[in-house]
């Protein structure tokens, strides 16, 4: 028998949630799914998987997320039954580990707990009370869990070595591409322009100014492909900021099967983020580095972050420093057609395996899975 997995999310339309729920399927498991929405309709399932919807909530807003949490907090007797079954209950993100801690509770006292830690919002690094707050309902919860899945090792050292010592053992499952796209032929003119291609949810107003500012300093030697969901507040003018300028594109939102065309017209991905700026940006390892590269499209980082780290321990360019606009055209208007290519040569030798999960990869995730025992 496949062993039985519940998975609590914050978002059941977040594409990586449905990453997620290939690779456990991939892996063998059985899965029932639960979670809040920040759609204005729930998605009925997700992955081929039906969908038990606990409520809306919005993006980056966790103070008002918090009323949503114990609104179905009261309510767990209606749905905390979902986990019943199940062997391992996994919670992506705090508030769905604090859910996921009351089924298990009710319904599900053996099942093993799983805390999967992907984002760290600014209050859970603060020193208000609101920060310590948090900070102590996380390491009681911690208590009751047998392992931390993370996707970058900075949230290990930078996060969980430091705020919560003493923390269940971490594993490391990094945000590469699954179900693996077949990389499509490249549809690249040879630049200049070169052209750099932002992917995903959009949410960082710094990286936008960024992009326009260089956008507008050099029309000649850049282009710019906005593609995405904006998830941001200080983001919902960006279609008619862009309308002028005619270097930059605004495409919408897309598909995860559209990935090889719209990064094989693109000559660098945009790897940057300033929303979390020193923290949660500092440490992650976005998805649109594993899909870039996967796609032999060359990722721009910060030199000084976990990214721009990855970039140069797999002997990759497009580290920029501070000032980032400066660095970027100083960057760009220097790259010859040849050294491009040199680069993408570099690229296209390194193992896929960097960018993208394999079948083996998902049965030993849920063998880790299933290898935890339930806490006391």
């Amino acid at each position: 028998m496949n062993p039985a997995i519940t998975y609590f999310v914050h978002d059941l339309a977040d594409p990586a949630v449905s990453r997620r729920l290939h690779m456990m399927r991939a892996g063998g498991a059985e899965i029932t799914l639960a979670g809040f929405h920040r759609c204005p309709v729930p998605p009925p399932e997700v992955a081929g998987l039906p969908a038990r919807a606990l409520g809306r909530t919005r993006d980056a807003r966790l103070v008002r997320r918090i009323g949503q949490v114990i609104r179905a907090a009261v309510t767990v007797g209606h749905w905390g039954r979902c986990c019943h079954d199940a062997r391992v209950i996994v919670a992506r993100n705090l508030e769905m580990l604090l859910l996921a801690w009351l089924a298990r509770w009710f319904f599900a006292p053996r099942a093993a707990l799983v805390y999967e830690l992907l984002d760290i919002h600014t209050l859970m690094v603060g020193r208000t009370p609101m920060g310590r707050g948090l900070r102590a309902i996380e390491r009681v919860l911690l208590r009751s869990c047998r392992l931390v899945i993370v996707s970058s090792p900075a949230f290990i050292h930078s996060y969980l070595a430091r705020f919560q010592a003493g923390h269940p053992p971490a594993l490391l499952v990094e945000n590469k591409v699954f179900p693996a796209t077949c990389p499509g032929a490249a549809l690249r003119p040879s630049g200049p322009p070169w052209r750099i291609g932002w992917f995903g949810n959009l949410r960082c107003r710094t990286s936008l100014d960024c992009l326009l500012e260089v956008a507008r300093r050099t029309p000649s030697l850049i282009e710019i492909d906005l593609r995405g969901i904006i998830a941001c507040d200080t983001l919902t003018t960006l279609p008619q900021e862009v309308a002028d300028l005619p270097n930059v594109f605004w495409h919408g939102r897309y598909e995860s099967r559209d990935l090889p065309e719209i990064y094989g017209r693109v000559h660098f991905c945009w790897a940057i983020d300033y929303f979390q700026s020193g923290l949660n940006s500092a440490w992650l390892l976005p998805n649109r580095l594993y899909e870039s590269c996967l796609h032999d499209c060359q990722p721009l980082a910060v030199a000084t972050v976990e990214t721009g780290r990855w970039l140069e321990a797999h002997g990759l360019t497009g580290r920029l420093e501070e000032p980032l606009a400066d660095s970027m055209v100083a960057f760009l208007a220097a790259l010859t057609p040849a050294d491009y290519e040199k680069q993408a040569a570099h690229l296209s030798t390194l193992d896929r395996g960097l960018f993208r999960h394999a079948t083996s990869d998902c049965e030993a995730f849920v063998a880790t899975l299933v290898g935890t025992t339930a806490s006391p």
